[in-house]
């Protein structure tokens, strides 16, 4: 897989990567030729969720990135926007409420949606308040993680539909102007 480039290994640079070791994968796909197709990143500190998170995306057709230390996951989220994240609360040295915060400063980061993987309600309540798109609890069900990647999808496609729709009609205007005068 990784000489046919279906998977890539990502090594970040990091000043904290001697202390504080990572696992980032990158899994994608070409089967998305006929629908528009999500870069989903996963943010947990247990590599067990990472996986199955990742056998989800990839059986949907969406390509993935899994990053299990929550302190490089900002200069990744920056250097390559997904379309969605799941993001797990509990995590060590910067949980995911502080991430979340710093994620939605990122004026490019700002609007992608971030999917809060909880195991109890009452961090569900507090992670609306702090700026996730929706949660999910853990442990992770399958149907559920495949209804939020399917939903994301759709706003995806719509959102670029609507690009579309709108580059067309701005070629169409410059004529219209000139048969108006």
């Amino acid at each position: 897989f990784l000489n046919q480039g279906v998977i890539t290994l990502v090594s970040p640079n990091s000043q904290f990567h001697n202390h504080h070791p990572t696992n980032v994968v990158t899994t994608s796909f070409s089967n998305h030729a006929t629908k528009p197709y999500l870069q989903v990143v996963g943010i947990d500190d247990n590599i067990h969720t990472l996986r199955i998170l990742e056998t989800i995306a990839a059986n949907e057709g969406h390509s993935f990135q899994g990053i299990s230390d929550p302190v490089e996951a900002l200069p990744n989220l920056i250097e390559q926007p997904p379309d969605l994240i799941f993001l797990d609360l509990m995590m060590p040295i910067l949980n995911g409420y502080e991430l979340c915060n710093k994620i939605r400063k990122v004026n490019t980061l700002q609007n992608i949606p971030i999917i809060f993987l909880t195991g109890n309600f009452v961090d569900q309540v507090r992670a609306k308040l702090e700026g996730a798109t929706a949660s999910l609890r853990k442990p992770i069900i399958t149907y559920k993680v495949i209804d939020m990647l399917r939903h994301y999808q759709q706003q995806k496609k719509q959102q670029l539909t609507a690009a579309k729709a709108s580059a067309n009609w701005s070629s169409l205007n410059p004529q219209l102007d000139l048969a108006a005068s």
